[in-house]
């Protein structure tokens, strides 16, 4: 029997319009489904669809704006700073900043920055690294941009990978931490990262 295009095959829930996402072999499913798979398999978006097992290799993005295809692969929500008191902030935390608000966090990248990070946040999902690397990468990324203001393409974010790796002379198995001494860049919270890796996000 075959299921109904409204419905999503992993979750068994319906599908609405702004939640539908094609695979290349046409099989619709809910993105963050998808993105459930990719997390749970390879790592990549080159997975074998749940239903007919071929390859995707569709990486097309959810959503019209930049904005809001970073938040599809964000964790937001309510500011995770506390007070002295322990009570929790009221505000909403900031894209692309760790959970927190614009208060307790103002190093944040800029909204003219939005594309470029974006592409490339989607350009990391065809790469073969682990997602405690990706967020990093995305991370590393974020900080070269605000520094940089010049840089404008991902090829350029690239280059500042690469010219780690030849540095130590590889370019496999190369601990990400050491990229943000390279370039005396703040290492991220290791809570924040652990979150992110318990509810499968990148930032």
């Amino acid at each position: 029997m075959q299921l109904d295009h409204s419905e999503c095959s992993i979750c068994l829930d319906v599908i609405k319009p702004n939640q539908k996402y094609t695979l290349s072999c046409n099989h619709n499913f809910h993105y963050q489904c998808f993105l459930s798979c990719v997390f749970n398999g390879s790592g990549h978006i080159f997975i074998n669809c749940p239903l007919c097992r071929q390859m995707n290799y569709n990486n097309e993005r959810p959503h019209k704006t930049d904005l809001e295809n970073i938040k599809e692969i964000s964790n937001l929500g309510r500011c995770y700073h506390k007070t002295k008191s322990e009570k929790r902030c009221k505000n909403k935390s900031h894209i692309l900043n760790y959970g927190y608000c614009y208060t307790h966090n103002k190093k944040v990248l800029p909204k003219e920055r939005y594309k470029l990070i974006c592409d490339f946040i989607y350009w990391t999902l065809e790469t073969s690294n682990q997602q405690r690397t990706k967020i990093l990468m995305i991370d590393i990324a974020k900080k070269i941009m605000i520094s940089k203001s010049e840089i404008k393409t991902v090829q350029e974010i690239q280059h500042y990978f690469f010219r780690y790796y030849h540095h130590n002379d590889k370019m496999y198995n190369v601990d990400p931490n050491g990229l943000y001494h390279y370039y005396d860049l703040e290492i991220p919270p290791g809570e924040w990262v652990n979150k992110c890796l318990k509810k499968r996000t990148f930032i």
